[in-house]
């Protein structure tokens, strides 16, 4: 039985987004934080978590799957997400928030 987030539910494999159907599978893959956790830095009351979504959020709007979320918890810019189509772009969010947090880059 297909559901209607079949398209748009992803796994990784050897970090590349897999498009993999919402069923026990996915649940049990997604499931596992350690599957989905692409990085995570602790700088003073702020915490930038850079994770695998397992969602594609433009739900095919975009022209690749926007499965990775990089979100800033806390400090000046607690709530700031971008999301990225792939495990090395997630990785460059992931540093360019950490310089936004630290100072070293201007508020955008």
């Amino acid at each position: 039985m297909t559901h209607p987030l079949d398209p748009y539910t992803y796994i990784l494999v050897d970090r590349k987004p897999v498009n993999c159907p919402n069923d026990d599978r996915w649940f049990m893959w997604f499931g596992n934080m350690e599957n989905r956790r692409v990085a995570q830095t602790i700088i003073g009351p702020a915490r930038v978590s850079t994770i695998f979504g397992g969602i594609d959020r433009s739900y095919g709007s975009a022209p690749h799957p926007q499965v990775f979320e990089t979100m800033i918890f806390g400090g000046k810019h607690d709530g700031r997400e971008e999301w990225s189509a792939s495990w090395e772009e997630a990785e460059l969010v992931h540093a360019e928030m950490v310089a936004l947090v630290r100072g070293q880059l201007a508020d955008v």
